[in-house]
Order: C-alpha cells, then sequence, then structure tokens
C-alpha cells in the first residue's frame, strides 16, 4: 500500500543533526531528529528529548509512513524515555529503600523480557508493569502523560492495569456488563465489552501485554 507522509514524518524520514548540552559534563550531545536520545562522548551521560511527541504515536499508517526500522527505533526511544522518568517517580516515593528498589529492578527486566519474547508492546507494558509494583497512584493518566506517553496510550495503560488486577482478584472478565442474550455458541469477552472488536490489532496486541505482565509478576 502506498502512503503518503505528513509533514509531521519529515523529522523522522528525513533526520537532521541537534545539539544539546550534557546534563553532567556540558559537552555537546549530538541527538539526530529520529532520535529520543544520545549519549556525551566525553561522560556517557545519555540525554533523552524531554516530552518528545510524534504523529508515530497515533497515526495507523505510521510504520508505513517512516518504514519498519525507524519505526521501531522510535518506539524502542519512546519507551526507554518513558521508562526512565517514570523510575525517577518510583525512586523519590521509595528513597530510603534500597532492597524494594532492587526487587522493582528485577521485576522490571522480567516484565522487559516477557514483553520481547511475545511481542508486546514496550510503551505500554512497562509503564503497566511500573504502575503495579509501586507508581504512586493520584492522577495516574496524568503523571502517564507527564512522563511521554499520549493520552491514548496512558489510557490504554491504565486499562491493561485494571484488566491484569481484575484478573489477579478472580475474575478474568471482570463484572458482566448487562444487555441482551448472546446468540447461542457465542460469548462476549472484555475487549468487546469496552467496544473494541474482538480479532482486531489493538485487542489483540493488549492481549500480549496481559499475557507479559502475567508471566514475569508473581502473584
Amino acid at each position: 500500500m502506498s502512503v503518503e507522509y505528513c509533514p509531521g514524518a519529515r523529522a523522522i524520514r528525513q533526520p537532521k543533526p541537534e545539539i544539546f548540552t550534557c546534563p553532567g559534563c556540558g559537552e555537546e550531545i549530538e541527538i539526530w531528529t529520529d532520535e529520543i536520545s544520545g549519549a556525551c562522548a566525553r561522560c556517557g551521560e545519555v540525554m533523552y528529548r524531554e516530552g518528545t511527541m510524534s504523529c508515530l504515536e497515533w497515526c495507523a499508517y505510521a510504520k508505513e509512513c517512516v518504514g519498519g526500522a525507524a519505526y521501531d527505533r522510535f518506539l524502542s526511544g519512546k519507551t526507554a524515555g518513558v521508562k526512565r522518568r517514570l523510575l525517577q517517580v518510583l525512586e523519590r516515593r521509595l528513597a530510603g529503600s534500597p532492597e524494594e528498589l532492587d526487587r522493582v529492578s528485577a521485576r522490571l527486566q522480567e516484565v522487559e523480557r516477557a514483553a520481547a519474547r511475545l511481542g508486546a508492546e514496550g510503551f505500554i507494558v512497562i509503564p503497566a508493569a511500573l504502575v503495579l509494583l509501586g507508581l504512586p497512584g493520584g492522577d495516574l493518566e496524568k503523571t502517564l502523560v507527564s512522563a511521554g506517553l499520549s493520552v491514548d496510550h496512558a489510557r490504554r495503560v491504565r486499562d491493561l492495569v485494571s484488566r491484569f488486577r481484575r484478573e489477579r482478584e478472580g475474575g478474568v472478565l471482570g463484572p458482566r456488563r448487562p444487555g441482551p442474550p448472546e446468540p447461542p455458541g457465542r460469548e462476549t469477552n472484555a475487549t468487546e465489552a469496552r467496544g473494541r472488536p474482538a480479532g482486531s490489532p489493538d485487542s489483540r496486541a493488549q492481549a500480549r501485554n496481559l499475557r507479559a505482565l502475567r508471566d514475569a509478576l508473581p502473584r
């Protein structure tokens, strides 16, 4: 399928270098516009673009528009940046508890391995895991958006966390919504109950995301 790329994708399709100042030593760091982070050549400090948003996060044709390699590289960098910012929030909450921080780090590594093995979405699974591992409550969606997720992705993280918690509490599908009887031989699953067609790419992705959490986080 031929896709005309939009102006918002130009920085990814035709990348150019941008110069930033290393927060560690003051050296210049070069980060290309198709990257989210760069390492300082002098001290090794890794610097991330703060609040970087892109049409690649919501457009249905993003992968076709910029190519698979560029798309995967963008999501990988995005995931790393979101993970770093959420870990900073969690580290402030667990300050003075190094054993608990070590436990969170070990569990998070298991989640990352499970996500990679199952082809799950790291930018959804990793924030969800951090919430489940103790990220402070309050306005979760606001916290996730502040860390760099789009509103849609923040809502998907919230939905995944809710589904995982319901399953652990003993109800895989959660409370059944009242409605007309289903035709014989057909049942409504949790994804359809939320208005997403069963078998859609989004529902299949969330199923992989949920499985990654199941495999990596103990009961």
